[in-house]
């Protein structure tokens, strides 16, 4: 567990992301501060990894006072509420595959994110396991909205 935070907050504190501010301050504790928001995918891990990944993060990104949004391909997604993260579902590659043409999975995939990231807005973007890291870098391909 240990190792797994220390991943975690490395990543957090290194700013991995394409989708970051640099040193963006703290909000301040006034009514109507906005909240930050870190967006992690977590794609292709078992729902061990997934959570203990889950619960790493939240307790480093809360140093940073953000606020976890987990984008992730396992349906049970209670876990993760437990752990104070706001979860959204993708399904995973798998399921999609012979469900409709490469071109609309494609196509599907690359609006889910535009979505995710117009209604977020994160502040950073994180990829976590092999499976997040392809589809990160095919997002990063097709929007720009992953390079502000």
């Amino acid at each position: 567990m240990a190792k797994i935070f220390q991943r975690v907050s490395e990543a957090v504190k290194a700013g991995r992301a394409a989708s970051q501010q640099a040193d963006v301050p703290a909000p301040t504790a006034a009514a109507g501060a906005t909240k930050r928001y870190l967006l992690a995918l977590i794609l292709g891990q078992s729902l061990e990894e997934a959570s203990a990944t889950a619960a790493s993060l939240r307790a480093a990104a809360s140093e940073k006072h953000l606020s976890v949004v987990l984008v992730t391909d396992q349906p049970d997604i209670a876990i993760f509420q437990i752990n104070g993260c706001i979860t959204e579902y993708l399904p995973p590659l798998a399921l999609l595959d012979g469900r409709a043409q490469k071109a609309d999975i494609e196509t599907y995939l690359a609006r889910r994110f535009s979505i995710l990231m117009d209604k977020w807005e994160p502040v950073q973007t994180l990829p976590f396991g092999e499976a997040s890291e392809s589809l990160y870098s095919y997002w990063q391909a097709r929007s720009p909205k992953t390079t502000r």
